[in-house]
């Protein structure tokens, strides 16, 4: 057993510490050699192994020597932090002290120095055991040393495209900005990957650093680009089909044999067969060792597409809730029996019989029927040689009642549409749909319901364009989601309704500290073709509600109809404000903002008219999605009571 350090212990290693840093030589006789004195020379006590194997718990952390980086900066580094306010009472569980977990904080607290310019950084962690209790006290010593930051950085490069396009890359290195190097490493990977996809995969940078080994205040830094030989694609076999035919998986290839070599093609070869949904698992390997410098390098090295096959026959039963632009809260359920690889030439269809109802003014035990639905849909995955995903569907909803208007309606409608995947953020939609719609109107007060029962044929095309950079859709924390919607009804069409609609939207994830701040903006504007065909309401826009205008009842912010219900706008503008905060567990918290209005004419459209809601949520991140409780407060209320509201919902609101 082990027994406690004395605090003369600590000032014994400190001395030996300060000894070490005068012996050591620096780095100016040798580039690149300071990144090893500074973590693999560091003279560290070892804790007790066998104390350590029992995983003890962690008590408290002693942080001291940090001038220039905070205490919570250098904790939020470590994975032996003691528990927080909430632990105390109970609602977590105490941390532990897990294998070499003490040698990884060390060497995350050096490289989080070196990120701020400290290069000559050291880092002594020392683990005391608490006789009475076993548990740990966690001591971290600090020597920052002095900032160093970029003098003149000269790039020696070859003439090709690819150097041309690296200064992008190199750009992040600024005069005077700290001297980085975990953000130089960065950068020269991607300028090595910028080499790879125009054909040099064995360029080579070597770097030179120059750096007073007295002041250790400037580092001037000397790249020079070897480009290599250039580089084609060799031949490439299919390996682990052996339902899907090897000409269906050849033509999902970015490339062919004698193409220029690029990284940036084999990924995209590797996106395009795993989203046809025909594998579990896609892989595009070199079949031949063209990395090894030590050989000639092989300019044309031939690749293998390995691959696990799904079986393409499928019966598929789903049940959940969810939300779209009209409904607070919806569930649904839908039986899908089809083939999604059929007789292995990619080909898929399938038929669907699905049912979704909504709850009553979020309540869970009021529910409606939404509507019921039967699908039957065909897939074809490349027209005239083209990847262009084609879908041709028919639809039939049998009689059911609105959920905004006072009418029935059944529905019979065929669809086609052809979809555009540019990378993985971008894609398009093009489609020409044929609503064949019956109206049966209970309601004889209002003007526009009695429009709607004439109209019994529609016919729209639609084009929607979207970037979606977000990492995750459920739960986003960065990135972006881009969309554009146009939809064009009657005219040359024909059919009884005449109208065109935009729609567009973006909004924002960014992360600040532990929070998530999201930012949405969503504009829309329908108009009708004719005075003669008014825009039927099913086609409007209805705003109120979680996912648009909190604190107000779902679609009842805009216009409405003689007999009160909601008749819809024909333009709307909606601004939406969040910070989403992980509080405990799987519990999140959230500050939120609303603002916009929906009206029936531009002219109509005043600032003074611009409704406000402020308001708070808790949010529960379930496998399906955030489960979401919000309170909103109406602030602004021109033409409204003054009132609040809670809204039940899943997902987050955008």
């Amino acid at each position: 057993m082990s027994t406690p350090c004395l605090p003369y212990c600590r000032l014994v290693l400190i001395v030996l510490l300060v000894s070490a840093a005068a012996m050591t030589p620096g780095p100016g006789s040798a580039p690149g050699e300071w990144q090893a004195w500074a973590v693999d020379k560091l003279p560290v006590a070892e804790p007790d192994e066998n104390w350590l194997r029992r995983k003890p718990e962690i008590e408290k952390l002693i942080i001291t020597g940090n001038e220039h980086l905070s205490e919570r900066e250098i904790r939020g580094q470590m994975e032996m932090v003691p528990r927080s306010m909430l632990g105390g009472l109970g609602l977590r569980k105490r941390p532990r002290i897990l294998r070499d977990a003490w040698q990884r904080d060390r060497q995350a607290l050096v490289e989080l120095y070196q990120r701020h310019g400290f290069l000559q950084a050291r880092v002594i962690i020392t683990i005391r055991r608490i006789e009475h209790n076993e548990r740990a006290i966690i001591e971290v010593f600090v020597d920052e040393g002095r900032r160093t930051v970029w003098g003149t950085i000269a790039v020696s490069a070859d003439s090709s495209v690819a150097a041309g396009k690296i200064h992008r890359w190199l750009r992040q290195l600024h005069l005077g900005e700290p001297a980085n190097p975990v953000l130089l490493r960065q950068t020269l990977l991607q300028c090595q990957s910028t080499y790879a996809d125009y054909g040099l995969p064995y360029a080579q940078f070597a770097t030179r650093w120059d750096i007073d080994s007295t002041s250790w205040d400037t580092a001037h830094l000397a790249i020079e680009v070897q480009p290599g030989p250039v580089v084609h694609f060799g031949k490439v076999e299919i390996s682990g089909n052996s339902r899907t035919r090897t000409n269906i998986i050849r033509r999902e290839l970015a490339f062919a044999p004698g193409t220029l070599y690029s990284r940036k093609l084999i990924n995209e070869s590797q996106n395009n067969i795993y989203r046809t949904g025909m594998f579990t698992f896609t892989r595009l390997l070199v079949q031949t060792d063209s990395t090894s410098f030590d050989t000639l390098p092989n300019l044309a090295p031939d690749f293998i597409v390995k691959v696990v096959e799904r079986k393409p026959s499928y019966i598929d039963f789903s049940t959940g809730a969810g939300q779209d632009v009209q409904q607070d809260l919806t569930w649904d359920y839908s039986v899908e029996w089809g083939t999604r690889n059929w007789l292995g030439t990619g080909r898929r269809w399938a038929l669907q019989a699905k049912s979704e109802f909504r709850a009553v003014a979020g309540q869970l035990i009021n529910w409606t029927i939404l509507y019921h639905r039967f699908v039957a849909r065909y897939t074809e995955p490349w027209i005239f040689g083209v990847r262009l995903p084609t879908t041709a569907q028919v639809s039939y909803e049998p009689r059911v009642r609105s959920a905004i208007h006072q009418y029935w309606l059944t529905k019979i409608a065929g669809e086609l549409s052809f979809t555009i995947s540019s990378g993985l953020t971008r894609k398009a939609w093009f489609s020409l749909i044929h609503e064949d719609v019956k109206f049966d109107i209970d309601s004889l007060n209002s003007r526009q319901l009695r429009q709607d029962e004439g109209v019994l044929i529609t016919r729209k095309l639609t084009l929607t364009l979207e970037k979606d950079s977000r990492p995750n859709i459920l739960v986003p924390t960065s990135g972006s989601l881009t969309r554009l919607e146009t939809e064009w009804a009657g005219g040359f069409l024909g059919g009884d309704a005449g109208f065109y609609k935009v729609v567009g939207s973006w909004a924002r994830y960014q992360m600040y500290a532990a929070s998530v701040f999201a930012t949405r903006f969503k504009i829309g504007y329908v108009n009708e073709l004719s005075h003669e065909h008014p825009v039927p309401t099913i086609d409007r826009f209805y705003s109120g509600g979680a996912n648009s205008i909190r604190g107000y009842q779902e679609n009842r912010v805009g216009p409405s109809a003689d007999d009160g219900s909601p008749s819809g706008g024909r333009i709307f503008g909606i601004t939406n404000i969040e910070m989403r905060t992980p509080v405990i567990w799987k519990l999140w918290f959230t500050v939120f903002g609303d603002m916009g209005n929906n009206w029936d004419k531009p002219k109509d459209m005043k600032l003074t008219h611009i409704l406000l809601t402020l308001g708070v949520g808790v949010q529960y991140t379930s496998p399906v999605g955030p489960l979401r409780l919000d309170y909103g407060r109406r602030v602004i209320h021109h033409g409204h009571p003054a009132s609040d509201r809670m809204h039940l919902s899943i997902l987050f609101s955008f």
